[in-house]
């Protein structure tokens, strides 16, 4: 077997425990057993599959698969991270250096996307920009909203994940349908869950 299998067998079977996993810590009660477990599993699933998708996309020139591992590593890395603030940790360089790589990778996108015009491209190049731009901002607050910065990066790590799969098993519509329509309903679904989180914040 060679090592491109290898590395395509680590993001597919990582990704599918990622996939099925997913709801289970997004439903069960917040802080509890299972969510703590379950989402411990997800986080290094999805960490696995991410890494093997950034190294097979370099071999095989797949922006698009580029962007979905650049995308998705990010997320859970701010996802995961997310709970030390909650014990009043400050911000460290790893987590600069993270919102800093986006934000060139977002640049580039937009590099690649401009000539010739590609939306796809565009779109999550103007994408990674804001999500570095909004993770810069919050890591600089006052007290940093840990619940909502989890809640951003476990939902658009699911997200990633739910498009990936989308991308492969559907080919009766466009690519950037495939791309653009999960991450709108995620981001909507995130946006919905992180307002209801405000306002039980400021009841």
């Amino acid at each position: 077997m060679t090592a491109l299998k290898i590395l395509l067998g680590l993001h597919v079977v990582t990704g599918s425990i990622a996939l099925l996993l997913g709801p289970v810590p997004m439903l069960s009660r917040k802080g509890g057993r299972v969510h703590r477990k379950a989402g411990f599993i997800f986080s290094g699933a999805m960490a696995c599959s991410a890494a093997a998708a950034f190294v097979l996309a370099l071999v095989v020139h797949s922006n698009l698969l580029l962007t979905i591992a650049v995308l998705t590593g990010f997320l859970i890395f701010c996802g995961v991270r997310a709970p030390r603030f909650r014990r009043g940790a400050s911000p460290h360089l790893i987590d600069d250096l993270a919102c800093l790589l986006l934000a060139g990778f977002g640049f580039w996108l937009l590099w690649r996307g401009a000539a010739p015009f590609d939306v796809t491209s565009i779109v999550f190049g103007v994408g990674s920009l804001i999500l570095s731009a909004r993770q810069w901002q919050q890591l600089r607050s006052v007290r940093p909203d840990w619940l909502l910065a989890h809640i951003a990066g476990m939902g658009g790590a699911y997200t990633a994940t739910v498009t990936a799969f989308l991308v492969v098993n559907i080919g009766f519509l466009p690519k950037p349908v495939i791309f653009i329509a999960p991450t709108l309903i995620g981001t909507a679904l995130i946006a919905w869950t992180s307002v209801r989180h405000a306002s039980r914040t400021h009841l």
